[in-house]
């Protein structure tokens, strides 16, 4: 009789806890940066074009023909960059026209800054520039990301450390 009781508690325990999806996220609230550069990475990889790389620190430039590169590596800014995250659902303003598409940092604190999105009236993407920013007690970092689909990538980087002083660092690919 115990059994059979415990059993029917149970069972109404059970039926009783209906799991509720979570609320489906919503395509993102901003351009997600993620789906563009993974996408972008694969169809590179992929594509594997000749590209005429410079990277510039401080005073000393390099210039390279690479025909094999990693994307990922390259494009890693860029793609870390995306701004779809839940905490940052209402962190960003954006203002769009005709081709264009500006999302601003409307928080202090958020390292990426701004976002400016060109793209043609098919919806093609132009480019991309990224401003991002931080500051605290240790050191000051700005960064300017440029990305033309089949053309350009580029990465400025103005560093101060306290302790170290300023340092600056270039990395831009034709192709």
């Amino acid at each position: 009789m115990n059994i059979r009781l415990i059993f029917i508690l149970l069972g109404v325990i059970l039926w009783g806890c209906e799991r509720t999806p979570p609320p489906p996220e919503s395509a993102g609230s901003y351009f997600s940066l993620d789906n563009y550069f993974g996408k972008e990475i694969e169809r590179l990889n992929l594509k594997q074009p000749l590209v005429e790389k410079t990277v510039k620190k401080n005073d000393q430039q390099e210039k390279r023909s690479l025909k094999e590169l990693d994307w990922a590596v390259e494009l890693k800014a860029f793609k870390s960059s995306d701004i779809n995250k839940p905490a940052w659902r209402n962190s960003y303003s954006a203002d769009s026209t005709e081709g264009s598409v500006v999302y601003t940092a409307t928080e202090d604190g958020l390292r990426v800054r701004t976002i400016r999105i060109r793209q043609n009236p098919e919806g093609r993407i132009l480019s991309i520039v990224i401003e991002r920013a931080e500051e605290n007690y240790l050191y000051t970092s700005n960064e300017l990301l440029k990305y033309y689909p089949d053309s350009l990538y580029f990465i400025e980087r103005h560093q101060k450390v306290r302790v170290l002083g300023p340092d600056a660092f270039q990395v831009s690919g034709r192709f």
